[in-house]
C-alpha cells in the first residue's frame, strides 16, 4: 500500500450538504473552488458508461436505501465486511 492520504465521504454527506462537502473534498485535494463544480450535470460532454443518465442529474438520494429488497441476498457479504470493520450496518444505506 502507498502511504497517501486518504479522504471518506459518506454519501449522505453530499445530499445532506452538497456545497460543504464539495469544498472539503477539494481542499484535500488541494484543487481550487469553482461554481462549474456545482453543475457538473450540466456539462456537454460525452458520457460511455452505464451510468451515463445519473451522471447527467444532480445529487440526489433516489439510490439511498435501494439495497433493502436485496438484503437477505447480501447478508454472508455485509457480514464479512461488518467482520472486517469495514461496514457499519447501522450506517448501510
Amino acid at each position: 500500500m502507498l502511504p497517501l492520504p486518504w479522504m471518506e465521504v459518506q454519501l449522505t454527506a453530499w445530499i445532506d450538504d452538497f456545497g460543504a462537502t464539495l469544498r472539503r473534498v477539494l481542499a484535500f485535494l488541494d484543487l481550487p473552488y469553482s461554481a462549474a463544480c456545482t453543475r457538473f450535470y450540466e456539462l456537454p460532454r460525452r458520457v460511455r458508461t452505464a451510468s451515463a443518465d445519473q451522471v447527467r442529474r444532480p445529487i440526489n438520494a433516489q439510490g439511498i436505501g435501494r439495497w433493502r429488497p436485496y438484503e437477505r441476498e447480501l447478508a454472508p457479504m455485509i457480514a464479512e465486511l461488518e467482520k472486517a470493520g469495514l461496514v457499519d450496518r447501522e450506517g448501510a444505506e
